[in-house]
């Protein structure tokens, strides 16, 4: 095809090029521009999911549209026309402001025009034009005064619903709500026709909008005469695109009646791709940007300046908004708006013949964020119901404007959802940021043949790359609110319950003369003192500044940063006195205020609270408001305070042994997401990690803490507004304690409950609460005990022993029943239970029976496994929920993945589904006695903490401190990567680089993947401080499918620039100042270069392991979850849900001769397939293996190899819970049985 088209009077070319702006001539063709004196009328048109191929003038079979072909044969037709995105509100957004539609924040359905955008309806209105629009708006509210309703959007005139409708609709005219009879299209057009008529006879030109409500589903509008399609495939939706053809003509018709289709501009298209592949004009259609979701019909109609022609150059959406401002005549700098940056061009040189190319790729970009369901007549149906009875408007004000006010911040780097780069006849994916795909439009429109590996092509690809992300940079600093003048509202998380930002004043800033000002009072003492010196330590790290901390009540400088706690009655927050490090010898309390104020501005920075731990709150949400490049904080005014008294995490310190260094790193970490407590989990089986000496001395090859450190780590910790709660894990768990001799009887768990013990673990009790002086609570373990009938005795005994120490009792759901007599639920003796795993006793059980508890469900706040290793050979690297899944709980909601378990088989009171393994305390009315939440971490290395940490404590903090805050888990997770980049320096100084592409690929849980022999990493400060990096590097020991990297050594060598290392290893690193003090935090990374050699693909299967192996091949695509390739043949990864998983491989044959292969599996069941034959298929015959056992026994077949030949493999994997173990071994004609891993190749 040629790459322009055109058919048109000779005079064009004379008239076009010489005469540009001269008067209107009828007698033949001109240049589609206006001279001064002449204004044409506008009229858009736009369908709702009309395909490019949906029209008889592009070929389509069947669908009558005789006016849409007429206007294509006397006007101009854009055989490459595309909508700006694959839906329908971002299309319209594009056409109003010529912009990227993320940019105005209309990144998918259901989202608000921002009121600052510069809309064509404005530019044109203050050019002198009349302005209507009906129909379909969906970009914004129906509501009278609503700034994101068509009047803000620059309309005079306007009748229209929110979304799609059909018959008798409820339509908004100018804000009074309609309840109109008829055809929805048809109403739509009866409107627009009188809004021509009415301005026909006037001298001001006119601009209308009509955008019709069809042809989207549910497909009730017929077209006046015979039935249609009957039979045909879409029927009712080709019915539809007939009926909007005839309203066109009525439309043209009525141009015409009043002698105005001359100087009228007509211009019509579609907001999407269609609903058919079949004819969407390329691959895919309506939702994708591949090209059959993106081509729409393009027809412009302009009698006067006679533009008729046809072109394959590119043009899109956002070509509209300064294409028509240019026919008309009108500068954009002249127009009252702001001058935003565009995404389109002016394409009225392409029209004119003047240029046969695009100059200006054009950017597309679906799913940044999803879309929000608008329900257009139940809304305003509501809104007129309240009118007619006078009831008070705004109905639901929240839809007045939504959040077009928000300015979230994403990360800059963002890059979820599916982008694309039409450079043409080039275009360009990028699939979730990492996967990439190359097609020439030209020789490949059905964009089937992917150049992206091509050699002669990688110039261009990483051109195209390179352009691609720059403008998908743009488009995230536009969303952000870079683009206008008013500051975006800053983020913080968890999400503060109220913030107001000033964006007219003025910012507060802190230079060198800032001070760190500590309201002295009856309350301060040292512990606020060390707060002022944490504080000041942490904005040395992000800023360079080391601010001095003064105690004094002198008036505040307009820089300084002043600390302000009005608690009385003692020494610290609580009343109590404190030592010189800042720890506490009494506990803080339970119910501790936490609420603050943070206000900031050109008067400085006031951080307001009613205790020392709402003071750290509000320095947490300080830390996150800094620009450290500036040197300031946003005019905001905070007051916040949280929803859950408990927030907490817990980290298993006994079962591998943890450095006081990393057990820093989580506490920094909870500090700077206000996670209240952090729980130690101290004693196990593995190690006793508590100095007492009557233990600690009998013991060998036991890791342990010494007394001054760990009372180094509650100041540590006190100083931050963490609390520090100890766990004595007992009567179960005792190993360690029991081989040490201590007791008085100590052979198993019952031994341990016996009174003849209760004195000795008393005394060991009364150790622990020395050390962990400020924590009011003591936590007891308590479960997975062989105690029996011991046990509720014995956790009666340790309450009344805890209680004389004046704290509170925590334990694991682990007993039985309600021995409130025991176990008070009630009361000043309470005893708080931790709910987790609901089989002991059911979350509904504890609540009705009067228990307080704290939401420790083990879906999906259970954390197993670590970074760099596995816990079983074949199997889970640990026990991982999705972060998705912890955005969706909260402290009142408990969840479970295991069969069985009363929580997963729904058996909870007035759950009403019975299908989902979820179950609320808030349909029992009892959410008043759930004081929080905890996320736990167990049998994890310390190289693991920050590592799987990082991402899930901020979600958890969310849903704790504020769990009604309105962000998608998308916008959230923007969100966090915002705070995270400000905060990390403090949390984790050195940066490790490079980093897996995909963070969600299983591998990534052990290590990061890279290809070659070799790799370069680097290290980088990521702190404002002057100091050197120091590191170490580890080795790697194991078998194929068991990595296991050995733990990395304290580092030792300076860093002077890039490493260059090769085969798995690991890099440890800190940062160290110039006087040799090492500053708070390590950074891990482990790599390894393993090829992948089996693809793997995870089907939904059910919540429960079937007992016979589905033929996962089968399967249809709605049930596949991912796919990737592995290094290994194994289990899943992760053993958090039921799935299929289909492994397909090649063996290369080790060996001629009898081979023998032998399955294992255990909590599931799998099938082997074995190509024997070699023709690439699996017949029957060829199952070698069916429906292996789930208790690990080998399961053995024999074949028949010859060396070096490639033989297909697949197994169907049924996954089960807990372990899902797969593992295929392979023994030769030697006899000698080897892990079959080392044997594969990935699948020709």
């Amino acid at each position: 095809m040629n790459r322009m088209t055109l058919t048109r009077n000779p005079a064009w070319l004379v008239v076009s090029l010489v005469c540009l702006f001269a008067p209107v001539l009828h007698t033949a063709a001109q240049s589609p521009h206006t001279p001064a004196n002449t204004k044409p009328n506008i009229v858009l048109v736009m369908a709702d999911d009309q395909g490019w191929g949906d029209v008889g003038y592009n070929g389509h079979p069947f669908v009558q549209t005789p006016e849409i072909d007429a206007m294509a044969k006397a006007g101009f037709v854009f055989d490459r026309f595309y909508a700006a995105a694959p839906v329908c509100s971002p299309t319209r957004a594009s056409v109003m402001t010529g912009r990227n539609p993320i940019r105005s924040k209309v990144p998918n359905h259901g989202r608000y025009l921002r009121p600052q955008e510069q809309t064509i309806a404005e530019s044109l209105k203050a050019a002198g034009y009349a302005t209507g629009i009906f129909g379909k708006v969906h970009l914004g509210s129906g509501q009278p005064g609503s700034p994101c309703n068509p009047s803000g959007m620059g309309f005079d005139e306007w009748c229209v619903g929110l979304n799609f409708y059909d018959n008798d609709p409820y339509l908004s005219r100018n804000g009074k709500i309609e309840h109109r009879q008829g055809k929805g299209s048809v109403l739509a057009m009866d409107d627009a026709i009188d809004f021509v008529t009415k301005h026909s006879a006037s001298d001001q030109p006119f601009f209308l909008t009509v955008w019709f409500p069809s042809p989207h589903d549910p497909h009730q509008e017929v077209p006046d005469g015979p039935p249609l399609y009957t039979g045909e495939k879409q029927a009712g939706y080709y019915r539809e695109i007939t009926l909007l053809d005839q309203q066109l003509g009525r439309l043209r018709k009525q141009l015409r009646d009043l002698k105005i289709e001359d100087n009228t501009i007509l211009w019509y298209c579609s907001d999407n791709g269609g609903l058919n592949v079949e004819t969407s004009g390329g691959r895919e259609k309506k939702g994708s940007i591949y090209e059959g979701g993106l081509r729409v019909p393009g027809i412009i109609e302009w009698p006067a300046r006679d533009l008729r022609g046809r072109t394959d150059v590119p043009a899109w959406t956002c070509d509209i908004y300064p294409t028509l401002l240019s026919m008309a005549g009108v500068d954009p700098d002249s127009t009252t708006g702001p001058t935003l940056p565009l995404d389109g061009i002016d394409i009225t040189p392409i029209i004119a013949g003047e240029s046969t190319s695009r100059d200006q790729p054009m950017g597309f970009w679906h799913q940044f964020q999803q879309g929000q369901l608008t329900y257009s007549d139940r809304i305003l149906k509501a809104i007129m119901e309240k009118q007619q009875a006078g009831a008070p408007l705004p109905h639901n004000a929240h839809r007045m404007q939504k959040d077009v006010d928000e300015f979230p911040q994403f990360a800059e780097t963002k890059t979820t959802g599916h982008a694309a780069w039409n450079d043409w006849p080039w275009k360009l994916h990028r699939i979730n940021g990492k996967k990439f795909e190359l097609y020439n439009l030209v020789d490949d429109p059905m964009e089937e043949h992917d150049l992206s590996g091509d050699p002669k092509q990688r110039d261009r690809l990483v051109r195209m790359q390179k352009e691609l992300d720059q403008w998908m940079r743009s488009v995230v600093r536009s969303i952000n609110g870079e683009d206008y003048q008013a500051a975006p509202k800053p983020v913080i998380v968890p999400t503060p319950v109220s913030m107001q930002l000033n964006s007219t004043a003025e910012a507060g800033m802190f230079d060198a003369n800032s001070r760190i000002l500590v309201r002295p009072s009856e309350a301060h003492s040292s512990l606020l003192l060390s707060h002022g010196n944490v504080v000041a330590s942490e904005l040395e790290i992000l800023t360079s500044l080391r601010l001095p901390v003064i105690s004094s009540t002198d008036k505040a400088k307009r820089n300084d940063i002043v600390l302000s706690c009005s608690a009385t009655g003692g020494n610290d927050s609580e009343g109590n006195d404190t030592d010189r490090d800042g720890s506490s010898n009494a506990p803080t309390k339970e119910d501790v205020a936490e609420n603050y104020r943070l206000t900031a501005g050109g008067n400085g920075i006031v951080i307001a609270a009613e205790s020392f731990v709402g003071i750290t709150h509000g320095t947490s949400s300080l830390l996150q408001l800094i620009d450290a490049d500036t040197l300031s904080v946003p005019s905001v005014t905070i007051e916040d305070h949280p929803t859950a008294s408990y927030r907490a995490l817990m980290v298993d310190v006994a079962r591998t042994p943890h450095s006081l260094g990393v057990i820093k790193d989580a506490v920094r970490l909870c500090r700077l997401y206000k996670m209240r407590y952090l729980q130690l989990h101290l004693t196990d089986n593995q190690h006793f990690t508590f100095p007492f000496a009557p233990i600690r001395d009998n013991l060998k090859g036991n890791h342990h803490y010494t007394t001054s450190e760990l009372k180094d780590l509650v100041g540590y910790a006190d100083a931050r507004g963490v609390t520090i709660i100890p766990e004595l894990d007992l009567p179960g768990h005792s190993s360690r304690l029991r081989e040490s001799g201590y007791l008085s009887r100590g052979k198993n768990d019952a031994d341990v409950a016996s009174p003849e013990n209760y004195d000795k673990i008393g005394k060991l009790i009364d150790a622990m609460i020395d050390v962990f002086q400020s924590s009011p609570y003591f936590h007891i373990g308590g479960d997975e005990s062989g105690a029996g009938r011991k046990l509720v005795p014995f956790l009666a005994e340790v309450n009344k022993r805890v209680r004389a120490r004046g704290r509170r009792l925590l334990v694991w759901e682990g007993f039985h029943g309600a021995p409130t007599d025991l176990i008070p639920a009630t009361g000043d003796d309470r005893v708080i239970v931790m709910a987790w795993e609901s089989s002991y006793n059911a979350p509904w059980d504890l609540l009705n029976n009067g228990y307080q508890i704290i939401n420790a469900s083990w879906k999906p706040t259970y954390l197993t496994g670590g970074y760099g290793g596995l816990i079983h050979p074949g199997s889970t690297g640990g026990k991982r929920f999705a972060l998705k899944d912890i955005y969706r709980w909260n402290k009142d909601i408990f969840m479970h993945w295991e069969p069985g378990r009363p929580v997963f088989e729904d058996r909870g009171p007035m759950d009403p589904n019975l299908d989902d393994g979820e179950w609320s305390a808030e349909w029992i009315g009892k959410t008043d006695q759930i004081l929080g939440g905890q996320m736990l971490y167990w049998e994890q290395y310390e190289c693991s903490v920050l590592h799987f940490l990082m991402p899930r404590i901020p979600i958890l903090a969310e849903r704790l401190w504020n769990p009604e805050s309105d962000h998608s888990f998308a916008e959230f997770q923007d969100r966090v990567a915002v705070a995270q980049q400000k905060t990390l320096p403090v949390l984790q100084p050195i940066e490790i680089s490079p980093v897996a592409k995909d963070p969600s690929h299983p591998v990534v849980s052990l290590y990061q993947p890279y290809e070659g022999e070799q790799i370069k990493f680097t290290l980088r400060n990521r702190t404002k401080l002057d100091g050197q990096i120091r590191y170490s590097t580890g080795r790697w020991s194991g078998q194929l499918n068991s990595p296991n990297f050995h733990p990395v050594p304290n580092p030792d060598t300076m860093y002077d620039g890039p490493l260059t290392a090769r085969g798995p290893f690991s890099v440890r690193a800190e940062l160290v100042r110039g006087d040799s003090e090492p500053v708070d935090g390590h950074s891990w990374q482990f790599y390894n270069n393993w090829p992948n050699r089996v693809e793997v693909t995870e089907y939904n299967i059910g919540r429960r392991t079937p007992r016979k192996v589905p033929d996962l091949a089968t399967l249809p695509d709605s049930k596949l979850l991912r796919k990737y390739e592995m290094p290994y043949l194994r289990g899943l990864m992760q053993n958090v849900a039921v799935r299929g998983q289909l492994t397909r491989t090649d063996l290369i044959a080790p060996a001629s001769g009898k081979h023998t292969l032998e399955l294992r599996t255990q909590s599931g069941h799998a099938t082997l397939y074995f190509d024997q034959n070699q023709n690439g298929e699996f017949e029957d015959s060829e199952i070698l293996i069916q429906d292996s056992p789930n208790d690990e026994s080998g399961q053995k077949a024999e074949v028949i190899l010859k060396q070096g030949e490639r033989y297909r493999i697949r197994v169907d994997h049924a996954t089960g819970m807990p372990r899902p173990v797969l593992i295929l071994s392979i023994a030769g004609p030697d006899g000698k049985r080897t892990e079959i891993s080392k044997y594969l190749q990935l699948p020709r």
